[in-house]
């Protein structure tokens, strides 16, 4: 995949200094198992050990920003490469090995306390 990618990313080559190119494609596959956003996959990137270790991020190193995820994100787009990826990887490796893609979502539950309703005081089932 960096191959197919590397010749449209510019590592170091002019402007503020990119990601390593496998890094931001982890950073992409992140997005598309989880159906993030970009402002989200930052998000994730900032609070989820097991996403930093996944995409290579040291707990002391700095998470990219939704505007670096958007601008990468757009460059595969633009080159018609978000499709050729997602074939490459999804649908050949993965059925090949007899896995099967699903995305998913990150849930965040929390139960919160709510007082009784002296009405319902009485009846355990409201």
């Amino acid at each position: 995949m960096c191959a197919l990618i590397s010749p449209y990313y510019s590592e170091g080559k002019c402007g503020k200094q990119p990601y390593p190119l496998e890094f931001m494609i982890r950073v992409h596959f992140l997005q598309l198992v989880y159906n993030l956003g970009d402002p989200m996959c930052e998000e994730t990137l900032c609070d989820s050990l097991s996403s930093r270790r996944f995409v290579g991020l040291a707990m002391n190193s700095k998470c990219p920003d939704k505007t670096t995820i958007l601008r990468f994100r757009h460059l595969l787009e633009r080159n018609g490469l978000d499709k050729q990826i997602f074939d490459l990887l999804f649908k050949h490796q993965l059925t090949q090995r007899g896995l099967l893609f699903s995305k998913g979502m990150i849930v965040d539950g929390s139960f919160i306390e709510a007082p009784s309703l002296t009405k319902n005081a009485g009846n355990a089932f409201g």
